[in-house]
């Protein structure tokens, strides 16, 4: 139970049924549901849920406002992230001189996959995590819903009644719902509403998540313990199935860094975890436990990044495209999206989406639609560097301060279960933000690129409410 000692630094007194509504907004979102709700819900959808929340958000700064509570937040680097929102409107601005404000913003939208609307959106939620999220009985609540919400939604997906279950939210039209594909003569899994490549990363940070929750868990509460344990299950089935090489790499990242900080680098409990790795995948590829197929389709398409290494020389050297599978098309796909002159390297395109030099023998395959699966070249061409070098500090500056906490700043009336809480949660912070780098470099972020940073730097907000305060010169007695 929280201690009333620490509110508020720490703890946010506020009406349960609005926190839960914040939550299931940001859920709505993640897991970018039908927005046509169902009778009596149709009602909120005549506002929109993302108003909603976000006119609670603002009535929350008023009363702080009211009672003159101070709104500023001991975050590091905040100028970095000002630099970012800064560059997104000169890139607009500066690309706006030779179509029009009007004309670029209508085109941005309709062939742009980081548009200037959703970016101004992503601003909202961010502004929703830095100022009701960065307490961490909400934190937490937002987490014990995230996996409460994943865990019916993976067991609807492995049932095979998944599209069922996501149309009693509305209805999924046609553009929006995402077909299974089949590879290696089994079908990958996918939520309906996205495809593996958003789906995998999402069930990744998911689990690391849930694993926070099973270490800070109370021993007395065994209910919930077995509910993770299950939930742990599902969703490495979940993540298996989707056949995703990049899941995979993410869930090994993010894993490996929570539990090598969370040992403390002890070497012991990062050997077992290998081995028990290597154990399991032996038992199903000799057939003794099931899962053969998914680990023979997941060694095929691990073996395809080999595979292609010669493909990528010649491709290089002597500008003969030979494309044997998707993955060598993403690569090339991805190469085309970079700009070509100093100004869209800067700049960027100004939330337009152009693909410069597309290989004619790829153009034919028919495999993608214009836009790269590798997101960082779609920031640079659509936003430039302007955006991508601050963001990328930005986020750097998290994972240093991270690095840098240390318990002893903590406050010496805490108890000790309060302090391994905070442990395990930086370095869930940890895992977060390398994974949304990872992230970066193989699958479109959409929603994640505002959610996972916006997490992170509540949990960094809240490791800073609990260090001890800082003696000003001049104040001591």
């Amino acid at each position: 139970m929280t201690r009333p000692r620490f509110y508020p630094n720490y703890h946010l007194k506020v009406n349960h049924a609005a926190t839960v509504f914040i939550c299931v907004t940001l859920l709505w979102k993640l897991w970018a549901l039908p927005r046509d709700f169902p009778f009596p819900f149709s009602y909120i959808n005549i506002v929109g849920l993302n108003k909603i929340s976000f006119g609670i958000i603002v009535l929350f700064i008023l009363n702080k406002v009211i009672k003159n509570e101070s709104l500023a937040l001991p975050f590091p680097q905040l100028k970095w992230l000002l630099l970012f929102f800064v560059g997104i409107v000169v890139s607009f601005l500066y690309n706006s001189n030779d179509l029009g404000a009007s004309q670029l913003f209508f085109l941005g939208e309709n062939d742009g996959m980081l548009t200037f609307k959703d970016t101004i959106n992503g601003i909202g939620f961010y502004v929703i995590f830095l100022y009701f999220f960065r307490y961490k009985n909400i934190l937490d609540t937002f987490f014990w819903i995230s996996t409460l919400v994943a865990f019916f939604f993976y067991i609807a997906l492995l049932g095979g009644f998944i599209n069922e279950l996501v149309g009693l939210f509305g209805n999924i039209s046609p553009e929006q719902l995402k077909y299974s594909e089949v590879g290696y003569n089994i079908i990958r899994v996918s939520f309906p509403t996205m495809d593996d490549n958003t789906f995998g990363p999402i069930a990744s940070i998911l689990l690391v998540i849930a694993i926070y929750q099973y270490l800070t868990l109370p021993i007395q509460q065994k209910y919930y313990r077995i509910f993770l344990i299950v939930f742990f299950i599902l969703t490495a089935g979940v993540i298996l199935n989707t056949l995703s090489r990049s899941s995979i790499i993410l869930v090994i990242i993010q894993v490996g860094i929570f539990g090598a900080t969370s040992s403390k680098h002890k070497l012991k409990p990062i050997l077992l975890a290998v081995v028990g790795f290597l154990v399991v995948w032996q038992l199903i590829s000799l057939r003794i436990i099931p899962g053969a197929d998914v680990a023979y389709a997941l060694s095929g398409r691990f073996s395809e990044i080999v595979d292609n290494i010669p493909l990528y020389k010649i491709a290089v050297e002597e500008g003969v495209y030979i494309s044997q599978d998707n993955y060598f098309a993403r690569i090339m796909l991805a190469f085309s999206t970079l700009p070509t002159d100093i100004h869209g390297w800067i700049f960027g395109t100004g939330g337009v989406y152009t693909t410069y030099s597309i290989p004619n023998n790829l153009t034919n395959l028919g495999i993608f639609a214009s836009q790269s699966h590798i997101d960082l070249t779609n920031w640079i061409n659509q936003w430039g560097l302007i955006t991508v070098i601050p963001l990328l500090i930005y986020l750097f500056s998290m994972i240093f301060y991270l690095f840098k906490w240390d318990k002893s700043h903590l406050r010496h009336d805490l108890t000790t279960t309060e302090i391994k809480s905070l442990f395990y949660l930086k370095n869930l912070g940890l895992s977060l933000l390398f994974g949304i780098l990872v992230m970066w470099l193989n699958s479109p972020l959409f929603f994640l690129i505002w959610l996972i940073p916006g997490i992170s730097a509540s949990i960094i907000v809240c490791l800073k409410s609990f260090e001890k305060p800082q003696v000003i010169r001049g104040d001591e007695t």
